[in-house]
């Protein structure tokens, strides 16, 4: 239900309710349609349809007052929102989820997350790193960050993504070094460079950038003031980090290159598994020893304890339907390594374990809820009727009642 909440306030030492806010709308039938597309129905009609790579897609029931979702006349039935990938672009599109009619599209969130890829040559500009880049989009998307992936961007575009409140992930592969890459191509002929001067001044006014992935060739061999890694941290090792090459166009590096989207998909791998970039980054080093000669084709700096990635609540349970009384076993699925947990189970019980086991005494239908929380981010996985608790007759409970 767009826009409708109920927000209970209590005090946190006596635990007496201190105010109440509730918006719910009023004009909308109780029950649901019994005809709705299911979530994988909606995201086949979508993918056979559109181009494009879903994200994942959710349930709504549209506000009239709607900001994101501009439909006009609002829709009277609920709506599948699917949010999908092309291009590196973010696509957010309605469809009806009685009729399967294409509404329109919404309104995306601003990026978190910008990957870009330079050209190989000049005069003319030819050429492009795109499946580094794009790669590098995918999993950004993938951990959570909606990313705008763009070749040959202009500096006004890679200062417009880096100069906002917004961006937490920044990835550029691009010729360069320590201090600058050449991202844009000027008059389609010469090098557009970006230099760390310039993102010490465009970050002035705002926060350090979590994460850069730094793929200039020299582009992580120094780290100090003044170059690319300092300025993107703002001079921090506190909750940033920065990654990237040193003297991948060396002889010495020519076996890690061969490697080097592989070894970028095990460092994005692990960090969207929750490990801390440190420790992704080790590992992505241990899944490919050619990278770790020495001196190291790749490079770390920052924060060696923290993760950008926020948790995404996810969960299963088995069995989900059955005779009472039903003991189901629930798996916590989420994504960004969540370290707390809190399991609503419908009936009024609770539970803060990762996976816990819950009995249901009762013939029902239960609605189940996660939440998950970690790296300073928390998330919340609600499914509707997930369980389904059956009496002891052979007969389902619904057709006992009619």
């Amino acid at each position: 239900m767009e826009k409708d909440f109920l927000n209970y306030q209590f005090a946190s030492t006596t635990g007496k309710l201190l105010r109440k806010k509730a918006r719910w709308r009023d004009d909308l039938a109780e029950d649901l349609p019994c005809n709705l597309l299911s979530k994988q129905e909606a995201e086949s009609l979508f993918e056979s349809n559109i181009e494009g790579e879903v994200l994942f897609s959710r349930i709504y029931i549209i506000s009239p007052e709607s900001d994101v979702f501009p439909v006009d006349p609002t829709p009277r039935n609920p709506c599948w929102v699917v949010r999908s990938l092309e291009d590196g672009s973010t696509l957010v599109t309605i469809i009806d989820a009685v009729t399967g009619e294409f509404l329109g599209h919404g309104l995306p969130p601003p990026y978190d997350g910008f990957s870009l890829s330079g050209a190989w040559c000049w005069d003319p500009c030819g050429g492009a790193w795109t499946s580094w880049y794009k790669n590098a989009s995918y999993w950004f998307n993938t951990m959570g960050f909606s990313t705008d992936a763009v070749q040959w961007p202009t500096e006004e575009e890679v200062k417009n993504h880096i100069q906002s409140p917004s961006i937490r992930v920044f990835y550029e592969l691009a010729h360069g070094g320590s201090t600058s890459f050449c991202g844009g191509c000027a008059g389609g002929e010469s090098c557009e460079a970006t230099t760390a001067n310039e993102i010490e001044t465009w970050l002035l006014p705002y926060p350090k950038v979590s994460f850069a992935f730094i793929g200039s060739c020299g582009g992580m061999c120094s780290t100090g003031d003044g170059t690319l890694s300092y300025e993107f941290r703002k001079g921090s090792v506190e909750d940033t980090a920065t990654v990237g090459y040193c003297g991948m166009g060396g002889e010495h590096c020519s076996n890690c290159w061969d490697y080097s989207v592989g070894w970028q998909s095990a460092l994005f791998n692990y960090m969207h598994q929750g490990y801390v970039v440190k420790e992704a980054f080790d590992r992505a080093m241990a899944d490919y020893p050619m990278c770790a000669s020495d001196p190291s084709c790749m490079r770390f700096a920052g924060d060696e304890s923290f993760t950008p990635v926020p948790v995404g609540a996810e969960f299963v349970g088995s069995p989900i339907r059955g005779k009472k009384p039903l003991s189901v076993q629930f798996m916590d699925e989420s994504g960004g390594g969540p370290t707390t947990w809190l399991w609503h189970f419908g009936d009024g019980q609770t539970s803060n374990e990762q996976n816990p086991s819950h009995t249901y005494g009762d013939v029902g239908k239960y609605a189940v809820t996660l939440e998950v929380f970690g790296n300073s981010t928390s998330d919340t996985e609600t499914k509707s009727g997930y369980i389904h608790v059956l009496g002891n007759s052979a007969i389902p409970w619904e057709l006992l009642l009619r």
